[in-house]
């Protein structure tokens, strides 16, 4: 994320990252829209919105950079910048690894629906989302291990469908949080899901 006047703001978060990515965007120089009635290209502004909320959100954070090579000055600045070391920063590309704060409860993207004839009283229902997995990659550009996370339903907490954890107690209350590590799952409190990269 580029937030215009440095490399990275101080802290980061997911509603942040959202509300940039649904703000309007001015679109001038080689960006001009050309109009396709009078094929002339003209500045204008544009912006996204949520028409129709999905019943499942999926949000992608991308955390692997390969824009800015590690011998140029950009690439070296850019290091020195984010506190990036030769294991971090190689071949034009890092990890990367800033802290993006998101909520385990409650992400709300109703500010950014827009009504639609397609779609009346969408926008007045709301999009509110609770987390319910999560995937975590430990380790570097060159390599690592995905762990995954995921809040059982408190339905299924006592279920045969809640996960086994090897041999640890059984799950209490419903929406208790697992860490799936390959072979190994083990009930997690919410602040370590909430750590997360």
């Amino acid at each position: 994320f580029w937030n215009g006047g440095g490399l990275w703001g101080a802290t980061l978060t997911l509603e942040g990252c959202i509300e940039n990515f649904y703000a309007p965007e001015t679109l001038t120089g080689r960006d001009r829209y050309k109009c396709e009635f009078c094929k002339v290209a003209q500045d204008c502004t544009k912006q996204m919105s949520l028409v129709k909320p999905p019943e499942m959100l999926i949000v992608h954070l991308k955390r692997f950079r390969f824009d800015l090579p590690s011998s140029s000055v950009a690439g070296a600045a850019f290091a020195a910048a984010t506190g990036g070391s030769s294991a971090s920063v190689s071949s034009g590309g890092r990890k990367v690894t800033e802290r993006i704060k998101f909520p385990l409860e409650g992400l709300d993207l109703t500010p950014y629906m827009r009504a639609s004839a397609a779609h009346p009283g969408e926008a007045e229902c709301g999009a509110v989302y609770d987390l319910v997995s999560l995937v975590d990659h430990r380790g570097g550009l060159s390599g690592g291990h995905y762990i995954a996370y995921a809040r059982v339903p408190e339905q299924a907490a006592g279920s045969s469908r809640a996960p086994s954890t090897n041999g640890a107690a059984p799950a209490g209350e419903g929406g208790d949080w697992f860490e799936f590590d390959d072979g190994v799952v083990r009930r997690v409190k919410d602040d370590l899901v909430a750590s997360a990269e």
